[in-house]
């Protein structure tokens, strides 16, 4: 994924922070703060309201930011609460994002995702698109990394469920 003309081209990428079972994220975030890249990690929201997606993402400096933070309720690394305005602001701020690393429990090669059934990525993804068809940011392309067994052949989607445009098996 490093050498890959999807990460090349990134300046401003969002990377979830993996959970144990996970392919590791953490050496992609490192790398990406080497190169002088901006770099957002996802934060649940649980007061955001209907018009508005249920994550934000955080804009992040350094590993030792990330090594400092306390777990969520699933075990993920998350900053301290701010407003909802405010983590807004963060992708704003730097005129969104070239790169989306997303998370997921399977793949298909064809880039569908099955998620872990609270929706986080797909709505605010949604919210995102919804954003550059007004011309607040450009779209970003979505990648997820995915160990071989987490392929299959089929998994059933809405139409609000998201696609993959690159998937990279690790």
């Amino acid at each position: 994924f490093l050498s890959s003309p999807e990460y090349c081209a990134a300046q401003r990428l969002a990377v979830y922070i993996s959970l144990p079972e996970e392919p590791n994220t953490i050496p992609v975030i490192e790398k990406a703060l080497l190169d002088g890249n901006s770099i957002f990690v996802p934060q649940i929201m649980f007061s955001a309201s209907d018009d508005s997606p249920p994550m934000s993402m955080r804009h992040v400096k350094s590993l030792k930011e990330i090594e400092s933070w306390k777990s969520n309720k699933w075990g993920i690394k998350e900053p301290e609460p701010v407003s909802y305005v405010e983590q807004l602001d963060e992708i704003k701020s730097q005129g969104g994002l070239d790169l989306f690393v997303v998370p997921g429990l399977a793949f298909t090669r064809s880039g569908h995702r099955l998620g872990r059934g609270g929706g986080y990525y797909d709505r605010y993804i949604q919210w995102y698109s919804g954003q550059c068809h007004l011309g607040t940011f450009q779209r970003a392309k979505l990648v997820a990394f995915a160990f071989e067994e987490q392929i299959i052949d089929h998994i059933p989607s809405e139409t609000h469920d998201l696609i993959i445009d690159q998937l990279f098996v690790v």
